[in-house]
């Protein structure tokens, strides 16, 4: 089955339940490869896919295997100002940079979170932000304050976030 995409000249094979992906992008290195989730809607079994550029894939993904890296991960930061008071943090984003008006506290949710899913939170102001210890499982087992440019990192268990490390640079 062969189609071809005029829009971002990008031809899809599929044989026998494997895909390449060849790209002829008139540009020169460092060109960025990017897809949209329905183009490749309902293929579930594949043994290879291979790149040569960069890779962007929005939504959720799952894969099952192993996944090798030869180069850099980069999270890109979802930024945002939060004034005074709690908020109920939804983990949509792996990474989160926030920068305060005023004292937070941050509550973590499970809604929406995957078993194995990384949380980082850096605070870029110099007001604190608390990180209450609900459904949080910490090293001091207490509630988190990070200061400014303190980072925290988390992986959720199934039911609760469990802190990878914190660093503190206040």
């Amino acid at each position: 089955m062969k189609s071809d995409t005029k829009k971002s000249n990008t031809k899809f094979y599929l044989i026998n339940a494997v895909i390449t992906l060849v790209v002829a992008l008139a540009v020169s290195v460092g060109a960025l490869i990017a897809f949209d989730v329905p183009v490749v809607q309902g293929v579930t079994n594949f043994d290879s896919l291979t790149l040569s550029e960069n890779l962007i894939v929005g939504g959720t993904s799952a894969l099952g295997d192993d996944v090798t890296f030869t180069e850099s991960i980069v999270l890109t930061p979802n930024t945002f100002s939060a004034t005074t008071g709690a908020i109920s943090l939804t983990a949509d984003y792996t990474y989160y940079n926030i920068t305060p008006t005023g004292t937070i506290t941050l509550t973590l949710t499970t809604t929406g979170a995957s078993i194995g899913q990384l949380l980082v939170i850096t605070n870029k102001a110099a007001q604190n932000i608390v990180i209450a210890d609900t459904i949080v499982r910490t090293s001091s087992g207490a509630a988190l304050t990070l200061g400014q440019y303190d980072i925290v990192a988390f992986v959720f268990t199934g039911t609760e976030w469990y802190e990878l490390f914190l660093l503190a640079n206040s």
